[in-house]
C-alpha cells in the first residue's frame, strides 16, 4: 500500500492500518545474531463492501404451475450467493454470478431472497410476490350431441379456475 518499510529490533507485534481495498503482499525479513536472514511472505486481502441486487423478468412474476423463474443477478463485489426461493426447497449456495433457475410446483405467493457475500460482509435483496396459481380446468358439455342439421346446440361451460372469460372455437 505504498507505506514505508518498517524496521524494528524488537520481536513485538506490529500493527498496520490498510485504508483501501485490495490484495497486499507483506514480507518479513528476520536477521539472526550471526547476520543470517530468513524471509517469509503472506497475502492479506481486503474486499469491497457487497451490494446485493437482483430482478425477476416481469413475465415470470406470476403464472400457472409449473412456473420457472430465471433471476437476473446485479450484485456487486460478492463471491458467494445464497438463493432462497421461499417454497421450502433447500437454499442454493453458489459462487457463480449466474443465478440458478427455479421451478415452482405448488401454488402460492413466494418471496425470493438473495444473500450475497464476500469475506468482508454480506447484503440481502428480496423480490416478491412471485404468484403461482393452478391452471384452469377446462370442461364443457353440449346438448344435444346428436341430431339433424339444422340443429341448435347449447354449450354449457363447467370449467373451474377461469378468469375472466372462456373462448370457444
Amino acid at each position: 500500500d505504498a507505506s514505508p518499510t518498517v524496521t524494528t529490533v524488537s520481536t513485538a507485534n506490529l500493527t498496520h492500518t490498510y485504508t483501501a481495498y485490495g490484495t497486499y503482499t507483506v514480507t518479513m525479513v528476520a536477521t539472526g545474531p550471526n547476520g543470517c536472514t530468513a524471509t517469509t511472505t503472506l497475502t492479506v486481502i481486503f474486499e469491497r463492501y457487497v451490494g446485493a441486487s437482483f430482478s425477476v423478468p416481469i413475465a415470470e412474476m406470476s403464472g400457472c404451475l409449473p412456473l420457472t423463474v430465471n433471476p437476473i443477478n446485479a450484485s456487486q463485489n460478492a463471491n458467494t450467493y445464497v438463493w432462497n426461493f421461499g417454497d421450502a426447497t433447500p437454499p442454493v449456495t453458489t459462487t457463480s454470478f449466474t443465478p440458478p433457475s427455479h421451478t415452482y410446483t405448488t401454488p402460492g405467493n413466494y418471496t425470493i431472497t438473495l444473500v450475497a457475500s464476500n469475506s468482508c460482509n454480506s447484503a440481502t435483496s428480496t423480490v416478491s410476490p412471485i404468484i403461482v396459481v393452478d391452471p384452469p380446468v377446462v370442461n364443457f358439455t353440449a346438448n344435444p350431441v346428436l341430431g339433424c342439421s339444422p340443429q341448435v346446440v347449447t354449450f354449457t361451460n363447467t370449467s373451474t379456475g377461469v378468469s375472466p372469460a372462456n373462448n370457444y372455437s
